[in-house]
């Protein structure tokens, strides 16, 4: 590796690493809270993003539109949750799966409908001043942005689960749900903060990808290429989503310096498929026991 092009690999990284931390926790949340995969996670992203661009362009402010996104997309999670996901507990795997993906293709069909086919750009919040980090890094202030607000949600998160009455909860309810139940935990309202939780993270994932480069349905599969991070590290682990993000960044930033942009998505479900067949439980998740 030419140690002058370092700098250049490890400001991509550093960007997307926050995107794929915010989207990664999305895909956590949801599996430990429910043991379900939601599908729609990349639609909903680039929704966030077409509702950010929308709101800019009518003259809000651009802090006032990341609150009132995230708190859409928040309850968004939580009303689908109830509504379409609830219902179908005690089914097959199959039914929840299926429920997800066709939100997902409802949206991805709606999408055109209501903003046209052009993508749409974000406002940047800050100047492209750069900022000069250590090993010869620069970075835009609104790049630098993306992993801060990355980072401040991950650790809220996790001060969330470690320290609150409603973390423990979620922790009891992800052991067992019937035993949390029983011990008068009312675990439906659980789920559905965590699915809101979840699509709150997500908000902020999609409007951090508008800015970076343009909303558009074109960002969908990034939705899917978050949950590589999130498998990487552990789909229980909270923690290992931090890990798997950084490690994908890095790789992913060396493929496109080296190799190109067309060789990112192969490269990326490459390590999803080997991973699959070596360690399917990630880095820090733990095998779950099957009883047949």
């Amino acid at each position: 590796m030419d140690l002058q092009l370092l700098p250049d690999v490890l400001a991509g990284a550093i960007v997307l690493s926050g995107i794929y931390l915010l989207v990664a926790l999305s895909w956590v949340i949801v599996y430990r809270a429910s043991k379900l995969w939601n599908f729609a996670t990349g639609q909903f992203l680039v929704l966030a993003g077409f509702l950010a661009a929308s709101m800019l362009a009518a003259g809000w402010n651009c802090w006032l539109t990341a609150v009132v996104v995230v708190v859409a997309l928040g309850l968004m999670g939580a009303l689908m949750y109830r509504f379409l996901l609830r219902p179908l507990a005690g089914q097959e795997m199959y039914a929840p799966f299926i429920v997800t993906l066709g939100v997902g293709i409802v949206i991805q069909g709606l999408i055109p409908i209501i903003w046209g086919p052009n993508n749409l750009a974000l406002a940047a919040p800050f100047s492209n001043e750069p900022v000069d980090l250590p090993a010869g890094i620069s970075l835009t202030t609104n790049d630098l942005i993306v992993p801060l607000v990355a980072v401040v949600v991950y650790g809220t998160l996790l001060a969330l689960l470690r320290w609150t009455k409603v973390g423990g909860q979620m922790r009891a309810a992800n052991e067992s749900t019937l035993l949390a139940s029983q011990s008068g935990i009312n675990v439906w309202v659980l789920l559905g903060v965590a699915f809101a939780i979840a699509f709150a993270a997500l908000a902020l994932a999609g409007i951090a990808n508008g800015q970076r480069s343009l909303v558009a349905l074109s960002a969908i599969p990034l939705g899917l290429k978050g949950l590589v991070p999130a498998m990487l590290g552990g789909l229980n682990s909270v923690g290992g989503a931090a890990v798997g993000a950084i490690i994908i960044a890095v790789v992913e930033s060396m493929v496109v310096l080296y190799l190109g942009a067309d060789w990112s998505n192969l490269v990326v479900f490459s390590i999803l498929l080997l991973l699959l067949a070596i360690r399917p439980y990630g880095i820090f998740g733990k095998a779950e026991a099957q009883r047949v």
